[in-house]
C-alpha cells in the first residue's frame, strides 16, 4: 500500500489505485500507511490527494465485490483528514525549527 500511496501522483490508473488503497486501508488503516511512508522518508504526494475532486480518474476497475459508496466516501474523508494532520505537524516542526534557529 505504501508504494501505491507514494506513486499515486504518477499513476495512469488513478481509479484502480484509489480502489486498491480503499481495500488495503480497510485492513491496515490510513494513518498506518502515512506513518510507514514517513518512517522511510518516502515522498507523499499530498497535492495529488488534496485535489482529488479536480482530478480526472482514469482507468477502469473490475470488482469482485461491490463497494459501499458511503464507506468509500468516508475513506476519502479519512485520507484527507490524516494527510492534512500530517502536513500540519510538518509545518509546526518547520516553524519550530525556524524559531529555534533565529533565537526567538
Amino acid at each position: 500500500m505504501v508504494k501505491k500511496f507514494i506513486d499515486f501522483n504518477d499513476s495512469e490508473t488513478k481509479l484502480e489505485d484509489l480502489i486498491d488503497l480503499y481495500f488495503i486501508a480497510k485492513e491496515t488503516g490510513v494513518q498506518r500507511v502515512i506513518d510507514l511512508a514517513n518512517k522511510e522518508n518516502l515522498p507523499i504526494p499530498y497535492e495529488a490527494f488534496f485535489d482529488l475532486e479536480n482530478t480526472k480518474l482514469t482507468g477502469g476497475v473490475l470488482l469482485l465485490k461491490e463497494i459501499d459508496l458511503k464507506d468509500f466516501e468516508k475513506f476519502l474523508e479519512d485520507l484527507s483528514y490524516a494527510l492534512k494532520k500530517d502536513v500540519d505537524s510538518i509545518v509546526r516542526a518547520l516553524l519550530w525549527d525556524s524559531l529555534l534557529n533565529t533565537g526567538k
